[in-house]
């Protein structure tokens, strides 16, 4: 959950890296949704109901506090994502197959 905030935030995959000791392919498959479906949603609840859960996450929310954290994590919703991707997918198929 603290990897969809602090990717939200601006955090990369380096920092990421040297916070939590995975490597960048991992954590491209636990912001996709893939690794750990629903921890975004779950990262969007607690930080809604106010709970803290790491050290990061807790300085984030002092700097610029909630409401602020919640805004951008809300705009990074991977099933979005991944829909917008797909469409764009198909776009491009049908228009390759229309040109032919």
């Amino acid at each position: 959950m603290s990897v969809h905030v602090l990717r939200a935030h601006g955090a990369i995959y380096s920092e990421l890296t040297r916070l939590f000791g995975a490597n960048p392919a991992r954590f491209h498959e636990i912001l996709s949704g893939t690794l750990y479906p629903g921890s975004w949603e779950a990262a969007v609840d607690r930080l809604a109901r106010g709970d803290i859960w790491h050290p990061q996450i807790a300085q984030l929310v002092e700097r610029v506090g909630r409401d602020q954290t919640l805004a951008p994590l809300k705009a990074v919703n991977p099933s979005k994502r991944r829909f917008q991707k797909e469409l764009k997918r198909l776009r491009k198929s049908t228009l390759v197959y229309n040109l032919n």
